[in-house]
């Protein structure tokens, strides 16, 4: 009752891409979500080699520093951290020093909107902190349910130019399983090969990643249709 009669906190969502830029999400023709082995998350650079004809092998070896940046890649961090520190300002929540202690421990984000529970229990004391509340001197976090769901990695390049700790190591949903890059992006086609090609729409979010694509494989005469 005593919550109840305290003014309610808008929380807004948690996404931060810093660590996941290559994310994104894959619609159908009709607007349904494509979910791989991996849920409903995917890669920029997987999806767009897919539709582009290369092969598993011609993929796997576009994963590296000079596609990354030709993609914006690397600019992506800084870029999330001011947007989402500014998101969270709009709804009275200063989240800019635990931003700062996040960033310490490495990569504190699973996907692109699954943030370690840490995280989420952070920001919990400081709504309670909002509201008025009395916070109990506690510091263990729950357990962190969202890591048995997809657990995208932190491509080794972009974790080292965050301060991070990079693999290439993909955690399946609902598994306690992982593959390496080559085994994600087989179990990726797979899915793929199985829709049509109107099924297999890049999200509009993330029209300037995939023409930035279009350009690095467009501009790369090895990368040919496999044949």
């Amino acid at each position: 009752e005593a919550l109840a009669a305290k003014t309610v906190v808008d929380v807004p969502g948690f996404y931060f891409s810093g660590y996941h830029p290559d994310v994104c999400y894959v619609r159908s023709a009709k607007g349904y979500p494509v979910n791989t082995r991996f849920g409903a998350y995917h890669s920029v650079i997987c999806l767009s080699a897919f539709l582009h004809g290369l092969s598993v092998e011609q993929t796997v070896k576009l994963y590296n520093a000079q596609t990354y940046a030709a993609c914006g890649y690397f600019d992506e961090w800084d870029k999330q951290r001011s947007l989402l520190v500014a998101t969270f300002a709009k709804a009275g929540l200063d989240i800019a020093p635990l931003m700062l202690r996040w960033s310490r421990t490495g990569c504190f984000m699973h996907t692109v909107n699954h943030p370690h529970v840490q995280c989420l229990f952070d920001v919990a004391r400081v709504i309670a902190t909002k509201l008025d509340t009395r916070v109990q001197d506690f510091y263990r976090a729950p357990p962190d349910n969202l890591s048995n769901n997809a657990i995208y990695p932190c491509y080794p390049e972009i974790a080292e130019n965050c301060g991070g700790m990079g693999s290439t190591q993909f955690k399946l949903t609902n598994k306690d399983e992982v593959v390496d890059l080559k085994g994600f992006v087989e179990l990726c086609f797979y899915t793929y090969s199985r829709h049509p090609r109107e099924d297999l729409n890049f999200s509009p979010e993330y029209a300037t990643k995939v023409a930035a694509m279009a350009r690095v494989l467009a501009g790369t005469p090895a990368l040919q249709p496999a044949q």
